[in-house]
Parts: C-alpha cells; structure tokens; sequence
C-alpha cells in the first residue's frame, strides 16, 4: 500500500513540474501570475497581480534581456494610474495616464536617445487639441509644419440646388478624419461636432453640401476640424472657420 502512495506521489511531482509556464499564487485568484519565454522558466516575461480574478495592482513586462518593456498599474480589472513603456536599452519610451482604462491625462513620449519626443493631452481615451512634437535638436515643432486644411468650393446651384466644400488637407496624412462643429470644454472631438464623409469614398478627404432651394439664401459662419495622426504616431487637432455666403436666384 506505501509503494502505491509513493508512486501516486512521485507522478503528481512529474507532472507539476511540467505544467504550463505560468505559475499562480495560492488559489489562482489572488496572488501574482507569473509567465515565461522558455519551458525552463529561467527568463521572466510579464508578472500580474490578481485579485478575485482580476488584475488588481502592478503589472511588468520584461524584455529577453531582463528588463522592463512596460510597467503599469490595474485597479479591479481596468488600467488606472501611470503607464510606462521602455526601450530595451532600459531608458523610458512612452508614459501615458490611465483611469477606468481610458487614456486620461498626459501622454509623453520620448526618443530612445533620452530626449523629448511629444506631448499629447488626452480626455477619456479622446486626443485633445494641443499636440506638442520636438525635433531632435529639441525644437517645438510650429503649427506651420503641420498640414493645412483646404477648402473648394464648387457651385452646383444651377444643376441641382447643392454647393459643395470640398475638404482635404495641404498634405497626406494618416487617418484623416473631418468634422464640422466645436471641440469640447477639453479641446476634444465629443458630440458637439458631427463627422464629415466624402460623396467618393475617397481618403483623406470629405464633402459638405448644401441644398438651396430657389430663392434661399445661407450666410453662416461654420467650423471645419481636421484629426490625422503624424509622423509620430500622435494625432493633432486643428480648426478652421469658413465663411460661407450662398445663394439660389433661380
């Protein structure tokens, strides 16, 4: 009967020690998670405090050389407070600000030299206006650099009753999106402003029309925004007010 217990015990060892390379404190529940790059278990990946089966406190990851490729704090389950991302040369790449898993705050960036990248306000995981990027030499890049937003008018009152503003920018961008309306109090894209499509479907481009009907006149004020990403992987925000004076004689 001993010689059956032994045998029992010594298979439950063997096969503990080739379980999955992960490792749970206590009752799988709460505790630290631990993972690995290889079955022996030597080389770290990431490790996650859990509580009641959530993420609940610091969370690393680790680069195959040891150090840490990204460090950031959960609270029942969603990211909150500050993030931090490094470069493998172990100095800071990125930090951003966390509440309720949404982007909320600042976001900083920087080169793998050390030196300021960008700057970038965010209000619940929407980008605000405001963008600060730097050239190497540390320069603030001005708003000049940037692309232009660009309006044509094409005047379609005697063929059908519409005036279009065709919308693009002065230079490609990436993920070009355009609206019509005001930020929010935060400088943000929120409801307050209605996004703007292209009759096309082509990119980085958009269409506002207007139907007049004869002898309809529209003088208005109205405001064109424009979010792309930049060279940087940021999105900047900018604004245009057009004057728009139009009218159907027919």
């Amino acid at each position: 009967m001993k010689k059956k217990f032994y045998l029992i015990l010594m298979v439950m060892t063997i096969s503990c020690e080739n379980s999955p390379t992960k490792k749970v404190l206590k009752s799988g529940k709460n505790g630290i998670v631990r993972s690995y790059y290889d079955q022996a278990e030597k080389q770290i990946k990431a490790e996650v405090t859990m509580k009641d089966g959530k993420k609940n406190g610091p969370a690393i990851q680790y680069y195959k050389n040891g150090k840490k490729a990204l460090e950031m704090n959960y609270l029942g389950g969603d990211r909150d407070g500050l993030s931090t991302r490094y470069f493998e040369n172990g100095k800071v790449s990125q930090q951003t600000t966390f509440v309720k898993d949404k982007m909320h705050g600042l976001q900083k960036k920087f080169r793998d030299s050390g030196k300021f990248l960008s700057e970038a306000t965010f209000f619940n995981d929407q980008p605000c206006k405001g963008l600060k990027e730097y050239y190497n030499d540390g320069t603030l890049k001005a708003e000049k650099d940037y692309p232009r937003i660009v309006v044509k008018p094409i005047d379609r009152i005697f063929q059908d009753a519409t005036y279009v503003l065709k919308v693009s920018l002065s230079e490609k961008a990436n993920e070009v999106e355009f609206f019509t309306g005001s930020l929010t109090e935060q400088k943000c894209i929120g409801n307050k402003a209605s996004k703007a499509w292209s009759l096309t479907g082509t990119k980085g481009e958009a269409d506002l029309i207007f139907t007049l009907p004869p002898g309809s006149l529209i003088m208005e004020k109205i405001n064109i925004i424009a979010k792309f990403k930049t060279i940087n992987g940021n999105f900047y925000i900018r604004e245009l007010p057009y004057n728009l004076a139009i009218e159907n004689r027919n």
